[in-house]
């Protein structure tokens, strides 16, 4: 029941904005995620754990406005093995990351009228996230969890209009981790 109170919500609150933002854009995007910086503040030695970023977006706001408001939902799936060393600790280890996150950014576009402009925005949300991690060495371990995270979404990116109703856009920025994107929006 509450999944379907709070999708309800979600719903009318973009049926409020719409009429008021004057042009509604979906958009899909996919890419690379990492979370590799993390780790090597966390850790002195890690295996790479990077995988694949998936999504989709409602975007409200003319297209050529300087503001625009993106509800995003994004998966993301990550991965790595190998070794690892913190300290005087070490070993073998592997992890298995999976995140689903739903987001609101504002989007700030740099000179909207132009072919080809690059933006900047700034959100947050909620995230579920999936983690199942195992290691060997000194002592051997195994941790899985399931936990609901806040999520922070920065977005940086070009994006350029292809006709009246395309747009192509190459965006890479933070969401829980690092990742690259190349999206398709179509406006209605």
């Amino acid at each position: 029941m509450r999944r379907f109170a709070a999708g309800s919500f979600l719903c009318l609150f973009l049926l409020l904005l719409a009429p008021a933002a004057g042009a509604v854009e979906m958009e899909v995007h996919a890419g690379t995620y990492s979370i590799n910086k993390f780790l090597d503040y966390a850790m002195d030695e890690h295996p790479s754990v990077d995988g694949s970023i998936f999504g989709a977006a409602i975007l409200l706001g003319e297209k050529d406005a300087v503001t625009q408001h993106r509800f995003s939902l994004d998966f993301v799936s990550a991965d790595g093995q190998g070794q690892w060393r913190k300290d005087n600790d070490s070993g073998d280890g592997k992890v298995d990351i999976g995140l689903t996150a739903l987001t609101y950014a504002a989007l700030f576009n740099i000179g909207p009228s132009w072919p080809v402009n690059p933006y900047i925005g700034i959100g947050a949300g909620v995230a579920y996230v999936k983690a199942d991690a195992s290691s060997t060495g000194t002592k051997t371990d195994s941790v899985s969890a399931k936990v609901w995270i806040p999520a922070i979404v920065v977005p940086v990116g070009v994006r350029a209009k292809i006709g009246d109703r395309f747009t192509l856009a190459v965006e890479g920025g933070f969401l829980d981790g690092l990742y690259v994107t190349g999206n398709l929006r179509f406006a209605f």
